[in-house]
């Protein structure tokens, strides 16, 4: 995956791997006839691959989802990452046909995750409760954290994903990636 735009470190990042969700068995087969199983694949790609905690996963706007032919581009933190196949695709079904959006109150809403309620976004709580159904969210998003240090500058993953230095700092230093070195050199 490559991160584009980048404003103040300059450099593009480039992921060699992707994660492969392994749901728990008997739960794929209810996971996919839901209706809205494009919603709960792009949730799961935010806390998977970009170490999003879920509330900030319901609070995401359209404003940071770019979907054309060519590129489906997300901006978590301070710079837009484009996706590449086949995380591209519950994005591109959600964009056209979000959920909750039959009520006319919620046609013209921001909000990417859409609450049952008018105006309001999906409730963190029931997401977390239908990603933690598949994967533990917590432990998946820290070991993205964890791997993704031994791949990049601090600086670079706290401004990609919207987190500060000082916490990736923590995670690299945790990791024992190499960059922990180059943090503790500097301190």
């Amino acid at each position: 995956m490559d991160i584009i735009g980048v404003k103040r470190t300059g450099v593009a990042l480039n992921a060699r791997e992707v994660c492969v969700l392994s749901p728990t068995p008997g739960f794929v087969p209810r996971f996919l006839r839901d209706d809205s199983v494009a919603l709960f694949r792009a949730a799961a790609i935010l806390v998977m691959v970009f170490a999003q905690h879920v509330d900030d996963v319901v609070a995401l706007t359209w404003n940071g989802v770019h979907v054309t032919d060519d590129v489906v581009t997300l901006q978590v933190g301070a710079i837009g990452i484009a996706l590449p196949e086949p995380l591209d695709d519950p994005w591109r079904a959600f964009a056209v046909a979000p959920v909750h959006d039959r009520a006319a109150s919620q046609t013209h809403s921001d909000w990417v995750f859409r609450g049952h309620s008018p105006g309001e976004h999906l409730d963190a709580g029931y997401l977390a409760n239908r990603i933690n159904r598949v994967f533990s969210a917590r432990a998946a998003r820290l070991g993205t954290l964890h791997e993704l240090t031994k791949t990049a500058p601090v600086a670079m993953i706290a401004e990609a994903l919207g987190y500060t230095p000082q916490t990736i700092e923590r995670h690299a230093v945790d990791s024992a990636a190499q960059y922990a070195q180059y943090v503790a050199s500097i301190r």
